[in-house]
């Protein structure tokens, strides 16, 4: 049976950077109470740093992901302790 070929994509710097961006979006805190944006603060950081000093690929994703995750429970955290 022909098998199909595919071409393989190889992201650009701009394309890179436009999905870094994107990540790092994630980590906004801007919108939060000032106790919340002191806890979600660092977490950006690091996003960034992240971004900036790994290169691009799955291991970076989950990384980011994985820090995502762990900013919200930490910012979920001081909420339910507030209430």
């Amino acid at each position: 049976m022909p098998c199909d070929h595919v071409a393989v994509h190889r992201m650009s710097t701009e394309e890179r950077v436009m999905d870094a961006e994107q990540w790092v979006r994630l980590f906004k805190y801007d919108h939060l109470s000032d106790e919340l944006q002191n806890i979600s603060r660092p977490f950006r950081v690091l996003a960034a740093e992240l971004v900036e000093d790994l290169p691009d690929g799955a291991l970076l994703h989950e990384a980011l992901r994985k820090l995502w995750e762990a900013k919200n429970a930490a910012v979920m955290a001081r909420v339910v302790a507030n209430d």
